[in-house]
């Protein structure tokens, strides 16, 4: 086995795998239509089939399907099956990805990605500031104390902006449950399992490409060392596609149930807050 073959193979895989794993959010949208990867193979079919010789491409293919007649086609169709991975799972997680020790990562610590609807509390009206405040005896602080307590699973009260979503509760819910007695108290549950189902997907893909892929970095170049062959690919391809329909057959009902939960809350609330307003205005 020519050992200058097989370093212009690693290579050319390194600068692949480099460009799929940095690809920008048109490029994951690009990656998830099958007519845009049907282009990008017949363009890099011609690249990949001018930088190797017959034999380089014979060693390349072999890699992936010994069985495979054309070899540049089958080395291309492996890269497009990358990109197309890969964009399905950033799609997800997004792609803010950290490669350590061989370990690709993806970070699930994002706090003020829920609404603060602080204003709608409001009755009380400052005249020295000229706006609505929160009069002593409101029931914001007592909704945040409450979400807080059944997101986290523990009475420590934060902010909605200092929420960090990483650390919502791991306690299984019963979704099969009466229905709370309050608007707000239907959105605070619906909002945790959203959020526990969309951490339990985001964990479960990370550790799909993890148990496949050896990542690398090497100078800040992030790569994929090895190649897989077909029963690989087609393994782990059918993993992801699994954990994918899972997903999106959960998800959809959960997202609009917190959504029309999250509107009757707000009128519910700001109606009530109304009232008030316009008792002490007159």
């Amino acid at each position: 086995m020519d050992q200058e073959e097989i370093k212009r193979i690693k290579n050319i895989n390194i600068k692949l795998t480099n460009l799929i794993l940095n690809i920008n959010y048109i490029d994951i949208v690009n990656g998830l239509d099958f007519n845009n990867c049907n282009k990008e193979l017949v363009i890099l079919n011609k690249k990949i089939n001018n930088q190797f010789g017959e034999s380089e491409l014979k060693l390349f293919s072999n890699m992936i399907d010994s069985n495979a007649k054309d070899y540049g086609n089958n080395i291309t169709k492996y890269y497009v099956k990358l990109k197309h991975i890969f964009s399905t799972i950033f799609n997800i997680t997004g792609n803010n990805i950290i490669i350590d020790d061989a370990i690709l990562n993806i970070p699930f610590d994002i706090s003020n990605c829920l609404p603060d609807i602080r204003y709608i509390y409001e009755t009380k009206y400052d005249y020295d500031k000229d706006k609505f405040v929160l009069d002593d005896n409101n029931n914001y602080n007592i909704d945040l104390t409450n979400f807080c307590s059944f997101f986290f699973k523990n009475k420590k009260k934060y902010h909605y902006s200092n929420i960090n979503i990483n650390n919502v509760n791991n306690e299984k819910l019963n979704t099969d449950r009466k229905i709370f007695e309050s608007y707000f108290k239907n959105y605070t549950f619906y909002t945790t399992l959203l959020v526990q189902n969309i951490k339990k997907t985001h964990c479960e893909l990370l550790k799909i490409i993890n148990d496949f892929f050896d990542f690398s970095n090497e100078n800040d170049i992030y790569h994929i060392k090895n190649i897989l062959d077909i029963v690989l690919i087609d393994k782990m391809i059918e993993k992801i596609r699994t954990e994918i329909i899972a997903y999106f057959f959960n998800i959809e009902n959960i997202y609009k149930k917190t959504i029309h939960f999250f509107r009757l809350s707000v009128m519910d609330i700001y109606c009530k807050t109304a009232e008030t307003r316009i008792k002490l205005l007159t």
